[in-house]
């Protein structure tokens, strides 16, 4: 009976042991039984299983020589342990390592226990441990494009590497190009892990890429062991080189104009580029926008035209017109495309003016004025800037404007006090206007001659001017107070002057006027004045010295001027001539043999003066 108690109390006892998920305990005959476990279930490339084994001796008698072997890790060091007693047990482990090669899994392997029992009966065991592999399959697409940029025409060389980064083959390659299409892999439709497969192709570029750039995608796919697709895409892009331009072209009619003429342009533009221009829009400096007629893209090679007009200012002068066109658009890469001409117009400006002279009488006596007016006019067609008026006798005169405007005037006065130098006259006078034109250039214009004859009123000359018209030298008769007044021609100073001319006229009160030329005969002209260069030397040759110091002197010989001629009422008109003929009315004679009582005049005859002289010469020093 004991014989069967111990079989039974072992199977009972195994029965009860837990049993791993991930091994399996079998027995071969009676005697032994073995259990393996692995952890962990799931394990990747790399990664370490840790197997565990169990023994157990489930016979009555005691079983030798035992070994315990692995299909994946050989002999299992069981520590020494060569035999085992009836219900004994040994324990072992065991690791592992997960290699590329294990992929793709399961990684399944089987250990088996040996031994004998007493009568030399082989005793076995064996039992199984399965523990699943993770692994990612990975392929890698490399796609070079040679050159980086190109032109229309050239080639681009295209290089395909495809390399398998993953763990597991991947089989039923293929490499498609968006672009290129199916690319040729020569045959190769599987690759190792670890292993490439390198390809080429060629793409010839066309105006249609235009404007660039090429971009363009390779994808490169297969099947993992397990059937699950792989696959990966790479792109390359390549710029394409282009030239985008745009020419334009300026005409300007006429080629010269003048104030209120119409320039005419015309604008040719013209896509001389490879690609369309989008956005295009045309402006002129002068003009502003020019209307393209709703134009707003040019293609390649094609050409459009627009005109503009503009009417010449004053103000454009001197010219000449130089405005610039820019046409600008935008190519397809949004790059600014721009173009610009120019047109040159020459100016040209009627700078006229006029000076017109007038004066408000046409014979003036010394002592009277002359008004005068003048009139400035711009008879152009351009604006007269820096206006000025200068008289030839007069000088500079204000105007009442200094710019003028076309069929503007401008108008001055000035007056002029007519004097015993301007005798014999006529005056004759003119003026001249001066200007810069708006188109920068000079101007001038002289008025006609306004000429003024003269004449002398014999009742509005002074004393002084009476003897500088008879050449009467001397400073003394600008500063002889007694000179400075108007000559009387109703004096009765004459009858003291010298002889007495019984057929002396009766005064008149009309003013009578003296006429001053060198030329004409005397006779008969008791009542005019008569200037002549000869009047020194006639006589005995003695002049009529006036000098300043004359009234602190006292010699006979020296004309004494006084503020009073000598008891004249007034004096009579002077008659620088020898001829006794002449004295008589109302006139004095500077003749050396007449007794003058004036006391202002020497008697050339004698050298000396009258007791009567002497006598009044002292009287007027003691005033």
């Amino acid at each position: 009976m004991n014989k069967w108690i111990m079989p039974v109390m072992i199977a009972i006892v195994a029965l009860l042991m837990p049993v791993s998920t991930a091994s399996v305990s079998a027995q071969d005959g009676t005697g032994l039984s073995i259990s393996k476990s692995a952890a962990p279930t799931v394990a990747a490339v790399g990664d370490t299983i840790t197997y565990t084994y169990a023994i157990t001796n489930t016979d009555n008698v005691t079983i030798s020589g035992i070994n315990l072997q692995d299909d994946l890790l050989g002999a299992i060091d069981l520590g020494g342990q060569t035999s085992l007693d009836a219900g004994g047990t040994i324990t072992a482990a065991a690791t592992y390592t997960v290699v590329a090669a294990d992929l793709p899994g399961p990684l399944v392997n089987t250990a088996t226990v040996s031994g004998a029992d007493p009568d030399g009966n082989a005793v076995t065991a064996s039992t199984s441990a399965t523990v699943e592999l993770s692994y990612t399959a990975s392929l890698q697409l490399t796609k070079v494009a040679q050159p980086a940029t190109a032109a229309v025409g050239d080639s681009i060389d295209y290089t395909f590497t495809i390399a398998n980064n993953g763990p597991v083959t991947v089989s039923d390659i293929t490499l498609t190009d968006d672009q290129l299409g199916t690319i040729d892999l020569g045959g190769q439709t599987s690759l190792t892990a670890d292993g490439t497969i390198t390809a080429t192709a060629t793409y010839t570029v066309v105006e249609a890429d235009l404007p660039g750039p090429i971009t363009n995608t390779a994808t490169v796919s297969g099947t993992d062991p397990d059937g699950n697709p792989v696959s990966i895409s790479a792109t390359a892009t390549v710029g394409l080189n282009y030239e985008a331009l745009l020419q334009l072209n300026k005409v300007a009619q006429p080629a010269s104009a003048t104030v209120g003429d119409n320039i005419s342009y015309t604008y040719t533009i013209t896509n001389n580029g490879p690609v369309t221009i989008s956005g295009i829009a045309l402006q002129d400096d002068l003009l502003g926008a020019i209307d393209l007629g709703g134009l707003t893209s040019l293609n390649a090679g094609a050409s459009a035209s627009a005109s503009a007009t503009y009417t010449v200012v004053e103000a454009d002068l001197p010219g000449p017109i130089v405005n610039t066109a820019t046409v600008s658009g935008t190519d397809p890469n949004g790059n600014s495309i721009t173009a610009s001409a120019t047109a040159t117009v020459e100016l040209t400006g009627n700078a006229s003016l006029e000076v017109i002279k007038s004066a408000d009488r046409d014979t003036a006596s010394p002592r009277q004025t002359i008004n005068y007016s003048y009139t400035v006019a711009n008879n152009g067609n351009i604006t007269i800037n820096d206006l000025s008026l200068s008289d030839d006798k007069l000088g500079a005169l204000s105007l009442s404007a200094n710019t003028l405007a076309p069929g503007e005037s401008a108008t001055a006065t000035a007056n002029y006090a007519v004097t015993i130098a301007d005798l014999p006259g006529p005056i004759v006078n003119t003026a001249t206007a001066e200007g810069t034109g708006s188109d920068g250039q000079s101007i001038s214009a002289t008025s006609s001659q306004v000429s003024v004859s003269l004449s002398v009123n014999r009742w509005e000359l002074f004393k002084a001017e009476i003897l500088k018209l008879m050449g009467v030298p001397g400073k003394g008769i600008d500063h002889a107070p007694g000179l400075q007044k108007p000559f009387n021609p109703k004096s009765q100073a004459a009858e003291h002057a010298g002889p007495k001319n019984t057929s002396q006229q009766p005064d008149s009160d009309e003013p009578e006027q003296f006429q001053i030329n060198q030329n004409e005969d005397n006779e008969g002209a008791e009542e005019q004045l008569q200037i002549r260069q000869e009047t020194q030397n006639q006589g005995t040759g003695r002049q009529l010295q006036l000098r300043e110091e004359t009234q602190n002197q006292g010699t006979g010989e020296q004309l004494q001027v006084t503020n009073e001629v000598q008891n004249q009422s007034e004096n009579g008109p002077v008659i620088h001539n020898n001829d006794e003929d002449n004295t008589g009315k109302g006139q004095l004679n500077n003749n050396g043999d007449t007794d003058n009582q004036t006391g202002g005049q020497v008697n050339p005859g004698n050298g000396h003066q009258s007791d009567k002289d002497k006598k009044n010469n002292k009287s007027q020093s003691g005033r």
